[in-house]
């Protein structure tokens, strides 16, 4: 891990049960703080730390809410109440779930 990179817990939010399960763990660049959501998704494909049947999934927050994708990483980050830290929880709706709004 290099200097400033920050570590993800990738968290499969299923919205039957309202219940985040984490799958993964991954390190990406501490640029990705001030990027959009959309950008750290495909970097996460991309580096095979999600599934590539993740790349349309939605983000939501810790309570199963869609957060849009052009949403940057540090709003997301506040939304969900985290830390100020190096490490972070990143939510996605389960594949195979419909939100309904």
């Amino acid at each position: 891990m290099g200097e400033g990179d920050v570590t993800l817990t990738l968290q499969k939010y299923d919205l039957k049960s309202r219940g985040a399960t984490p799958t993964a763990r991954a390190i990406a660049p501490k640029e990705f703080q001030e990027a959009a959501l959309q950008h750290l998704r495909w970097y996460l494909v991309h580096n095979k730390r999600l599934p590539k049947e993740y790349v349309n999934q939605k983000f939501c927050d810790k309570e199963g809410a869609n957060i849009p994708d052009d949403t940057n990483f540090d709003v997301y980050t506040k939304l969900n109440k985290e830390s100020e830290e190096d490490s972070f929880n990143v939510y996605f709706i389960a594949l195979g779930e419909q939100q309904s709004i």
